[in-house]
């Protein structure tokens, strides 16, 4: 299973220019995390974070 990074994305980030999907994603997850939805210790499955965020593998693992 890949492994999650908890590094932020910075490609779209300038002042001009909205999030992309990616920083979005991260952003959610990031957010998730710290407010405890995921218990502490539980796996995340590409998958389920796929259905969670409504989006592809790619801006999930990248």
């Amino acid at each position: 299973m890949p492994r999650l990074s908890l590094v932020p994305p910075t490609e779209g980030l300038g002042d001009d220019k909205l999030p992309n999907l990616t920083s979005s994603v991260y952003q959610s997850l990031r957010a998730d995390l710290l407010s405890g939805v995921f218990p502490a210790g539980v796996r995340l499955g590409i998958r389920a974070l796929q259905e969670r965020y409504g989006t592809g593998a790619t801006p999930i693992s990248a």
